[in-house]
Formats: structure tokens, sequence, C-alpha cells
């Protein structure tokens, strides 16, 4: 409903952007709270007034958004135009796996995939133990959680139902949860972590380390995530790690020197790097997954 509504704060200041740019006497609206939507109408004898560059740019601009093609409609001198927000960001990614103990499943899993509703999801499970049952109760959460976000973005029922499902199984085993999404549409990125270790911002020469501590889902009865927030750019990476990579950078300074250097252009050679330099350092014999997301305007 929160999406049909009209914007009247909005419609107020697109009416004095288009006033500017000599559009006055039509009728524009802006509905819509995250997915904005525009009509606007008015006289228009041949067709440029309202189909003009300067006029599409000058809604961008008042609302701060990026339209998608309009569509135009006439009825003798009226004019009707409608368009839709569109994303102003696009995420590729890549990923990179290595098993803890040869001739072992990784109990690790990690998927990443764009929803119908312009957000991207990334995320890495990493099932208590190893071996087959490890494999399994990461799978189900992954598979769990891509089914809740292609109905909607992630919110706590669904956590609580997923720590629920672990719990009630035969098998008692546990599973970290490090999710991202990202809203394409405006940028909003969030974290939420449930036993999971930190994630990396890579922002031109700066990096930005996410983390928390908390308890994988499954172990208790209540859940213990942490939520955490912030804005994402076009030329961000983000670099997602599972626990066999490294539990904190403080364990392991050849990552932030890593991370300190360039990413490559090819995402997952990028991954693979960033692997090998993992399997190269380790001291325990722990599944390795690492995901590397790139960030690009639209």
């Amino acid at each position: 409903n929160s999406e049909r509504e009209v914007d009247n704060s909005l419609t107020e200041a697109l009416r004095e952007a288009l006033s500017s740019c000599g559009f006055s006497g039509g009728t524009i609206r802006a509905f819509g709270k995250r997915r904005k939507h525009f009509i606007l109408a008015g006289e228009d004898e041949d067709g440029a007034k309202i189909s003009s560059f300067e006029l599409r740019k000058s809604i961008e601009q008042a609302a701060g958004v990026r339209l998608s093609t309009p569509e135009y409609f006439r009825r003798g001198n009226m004019m009707l135009m409608e368009c839709d927000i569109r994303a102003g960001l696009k995420a590729s990614y890549a990923i990179a796996q290595h098993p803890g103990r040869d001739g072992e499943v990784s109990g690790d899993t990690a998927i990443c995939h764009r929803s119908e509703r312009d957000y991207f999801y990334s995320v890495i499970s990493d099932g208590m133990g190893s071996g087959e049952l490890a494999r399994d109760t990461s799978e189900l959460a992954c598979g769990f959680i891509r089914s809740a976000t292609e109905i909607g973005s992630i919110g706590e029922p669904v956590i609580h139902m997923l720590n629920h499902i672990l719990r009630e199984r035969e098998e008692e085993c546990s599973s970290t949860l490090d999710l991202f999404e990202l809203d394409l549409l405006n940028g909003k990125g969030l974290f939420i972590k449930s036993g999971a270790s930190p994630s990396y911002v890579k922002r031109k020469g700066s990096i930005f380390r996410v983390k928390s501590q908390t308890a994988p889902l499954g172990l208790l009865k209540t859940v213990d995530t942490e939520k955490i927030r912030l804005e994402i750019s076009g030329g961000d990476h983000i670099i997602m790690l599972s626990d066999g990579v490294a539990d904190a950078s403080e364990d392991a300074p050849w990552l932030l020197l890593l991370l300190g250097e360039p990413p490559t252009e090819n995402l997952q050679q990028y991954a693979d790097k960033i692997l090998r330099e993992a399997i190269n350092n380790s001291r325990t014999k722990d599944d390795m997954t690492v995901v590397v997301i790139r960030i690009d305007e639209d």
C-alpha cells in the first residue's frame, strides 16, 4: 500500500523543479516509498515539451533517483508521461572455496543472487564440524535464506524461523550466517551476522571492517545476531570470508596487506588470490570460502 500512496513532499519538490525548466500549468505526482513512480501530464501541442531530455533530468535530480525509459500517451493536445525508478547500482561477484581436509566435502556454502525486487544478496554459511552433515546444514541455511529473499527483504522472523529449524533437526548441527543485502535502488547495505567472521569493505584507498561477536544459529533458543547498516557506492568492493580464512584480522596480518593492494579487474582472480594466500598462511585444516563483490554504477 505504501508504494501506491502519493509522496506529497517529493511531489512539491518536483513541481518547483519543473517550473524552473519551463514546465508550468501541468500536473506531476510522485508515488511510492522505495520504488518511486512518477506521472506527469499537461498540454503539449507538438510533444516536445513533456518528452524533453531536460525534463527527465530535472525529475532525476530533484528526486535523487535514476529513471527507467518513460512511457508516453497522447490524447489531443494532452500528453501523459509515466516512469519508474531504476536501479542505480549493479553487483558482480566471484566465489572461491577450498575444503579443509582432502577427500571430504566442504562444510561451507556460499550463494549470491539478485532478486526480482532489485536487491542483491550474498550469503556464506559454515556448518559446524565437517563432512556431509556440516554441508547439509549450511546448504539448508543458504537455501532457506534465498527462498525468503525472493519474496522480500530479510527480517527478524526469517532468522528466527531458520534458527528454530536448525534446532529441531534430528542431527544436532549449528551453522554460522553471514548475510549481505544491498538495495540496488538506493545503495543501502545491510550485514546480518550470526557467528560469522569479519567482512571488509574496500573503498578506494580505505578498508572498513564489519565484525560482530555473536553465536551461530541453532545453538541457542534465542537468536544471537547483529545488524550493521552502511551506505554502498559505485567502485566499492565487499570481501566476505568464512572463519577458515581468518577469524580476525589480528590473526591474519597478510590479509590486511593483501586488501591494501589495488584489486585485480578480474574478480575470480582476486578471490582466488585471497584464497591461495589463506591456504599458504593457514595453521588449521578448516574449510575456506572467499566471496568478492564489486559494486558499479548501472
